[in-house]
């Protein structure tokens, strides 16, 4: 099995050996497989170590017989990659460079937004969608926590809501799941001045059917989020399953109730969290759960409220984004403007302050943050 060792600093040649290590491509996508060739001199070797580049500054050690091994690229930016032949007695090693150049996983949503919207996204969306996936994956973020391949694990939903170009949007566009682009959202109800590059804004009949329910996670494992650029001027959920309002049994949701100045945050239980200031009403919620007896909610990293109450058993009606799920039925339609809508498992703390800070890197290199 793989190791996380450090990489040997210097030749350790034995008997004038040595390595070449050439790559068949020396400025790959992040995340692509790229074989590696080594070829021994001076000596016959029975294995290869090849030490392999991670993102925080360890490396991953892979050592087998063949003198060839295909690595999924895991350091963004320069890399090098040492490996070293032995014969059982002697030792050789060698070293090459490489430069990552992209992301596998950016390139698959922008091609599957082109598909969408039967456009090309302009480079400035490029380079931000590139930007958002690389801080997902930890990079240029506070702590190299690697949030993307957690939301892979757990089948999650992430729509970033990523514009055509600087001054265009399209509800297709924003149907794509940054997390799996094969399972996008429907949209149902939207017109095309619904979507702008500040966000999409609902209304009457107007929602996203989702590909999970609040039940594809645990009772006691699940979360929310949303960025909200505004809020509504009714009492309308961004996202519920099941129960009449914000806050009945078993809902799964970020609300904004104007009325009552407030934003409610409920997950799996019949009792919400309210948060009255008024400096709260915009910009990045998460509902969270990962306890069976409290639930809390968070606004731009800082947890708003702990609320104790016991958990209920999740909703297995499809989540609905822009409205509530009311049994099987949209409802309460949000009227505001959401420019992020996550569903997801319960993220640890530097997951969560990862996935916070790529969403407002994104709206803020879109200049829609508020």
């Amino acid at each position: 099995m793989p190791s996380i060792l450090t990489r040997p600093s210097g030749g350790g040649a034995g008997g004038g050996a040595s390595v070449a290590v050439v790559f068949d491509d020396d400025t790959p996508n992040l995340g692509q497989s790229v074989t590696i060739t080594a070829t021994a001199t001076g000596i016959t070797p029975i294995s290869y170590t090849f030490y392999l580049p991670q993102q925080d500054g360890s490396f991953e050690t892979v050592t087998q017989a063949g003198n060839t091994y295909a690595w999924a690229v895991s350091k963004y930016d320069a890399f090098t990659v040492t490996v070293t032949a032995t014969d059982g007695s002697s030792e050789g090693s060698g070293s090459a460079t490489g430069t990552t150049t992209g992301d596998v996983d950016a390139d698959a949503f922008i091609a599957a937004h082109n598909t969408a919207t039967g456009g090309t996204m302009d480079a400035t969306m490029e380079a931000n969608t590139l930007g958002f996936f690389l801080r997902l994956k930890g990079i240029n973020t506070t702590y190299n926590e690697n949030v993307f391949a957690q939301l892979l694990s757990a089948n999650a939903e992430l729509y970033p809501m990523m514009p055509d170009d600087v001054s265009n949007a399209s509800i297709s566009g924003y149907s794509i799941n940054a997390i799996d682009p094969t399972r996008n959202a429907t949209m149902v109800g939207f017109v095309a001045g619904d979507a702008t590059v500040n966000g999409l804004t609902g209304g009457a009949g107007k929602y996203m059917i989702m590909n999970n329910a609040p039940d594809d996670y645990g009772q006691d494992d699940a979360s929310v989020h949303a960025y909200i650029r505004t809020y509504s001027q009714n009492k309308t959920s961004i996202g519920a399953s099941d129960g009449t309002n914000t806050g009945s049994p078993n809902a799964s949701t970020t609300s904004i109730d104007q009325a009552a100045t407030a934003v409610k945050s409920c997950v799996n239980s019949d009792t919400s969290i309210l948060t009255s200031a008024t400096n709260l009403k915009t910009g990045f919620f998460t509902a969270d759960r990962n306890n069976a007896d409290y639930q809390l909610s968070v606004h731009n990293e800082k947890i708003n409220a702990v609320e104790a109450n016991t958990s209920a058993i999740a909703s297995s009606n499809v989540y609905y984004g822009m409205a509530g799920n009311q049994n099987g039925t949209a409802g309460r339609n949000y009227d505001g403007s959401v420019s992020c809508l996550i569903n997801s498992q319960h993220l640890e703390e530097l997951a969560l302050i990862t996935l916070t800070e790529a969403v407002i890197w994104l709206q803020t290199q879109i200049a829609r943050n508020v």
